[in-house]
C-alpha cells in the first residue's frame, strides 16, 4: 500500500508546477504584450492576448490538472490491494430490501 503521503507529495507537486506555469503566462503576456503587436484575428494581438489567450491557458491548465489528477489516482488505487478505482460508490448487498426505513421509530401520527 502507498503512504497516504506519495499521493499527496505528488498532488501538490502537480498544483505547483501548474501554478508555476500559470503565474508565467501571466506575467510574461503582460510584460511582452506591446513588444508583440501585430494584427490577430482583425484586431491587435496584444488585445486577444489580453483578453482570450490568457484565458484559454488558464482552461488548458485546468484540464491538464484535472488528466493528471485522474492518473495519479488511478496509479494510487492500483497500488492498494483490494481497492477499485477512485470514488467508485460501493454496492449495496442483493439481499436488502429496496425501500429500507432511516430510523426504528415508529413513523409520526
Amino acid at each position: 500500500m502507498t503512504p497516504p503521503r506519495s499521493l499527496w507529495r505528488r498532488t501538490r507537486r502537480l498544483t505547483g508546477a501548474l501554478l508555476g506555469v500559470w503565474l508565467l503566462v501571466v506575467l510574461l503576456a503582460t510584460w511582452f504584450a506591446r513588444d508583440i503587436d501585430f494584427a490577430f484575428f482583425g484586431t491587435r494581438f496584444a488585445f486577444w492576448l489580453g483578453a482570450q489567450g490568457v484565458l484559454l491557458v488558464f482552461l488548458a491548465i485546468v484540464a491538464v490538472y484535472v488528466l493528471a489528477m485522474q492518473r495519479l489516482e488511478r496509479e494510487d488505487a492500483a497500488r492498494e490491494p483490494g481497492a477499485g478505482a477512485p470514488f467508485e460508490p460501493a454496492s449495496e448487498p442483493a439481499s436488502e430490501p429496496a425501500s429500507k426505513p432511516l430510523s426504528n421509530r415508529p413513523p409520526p401520527r
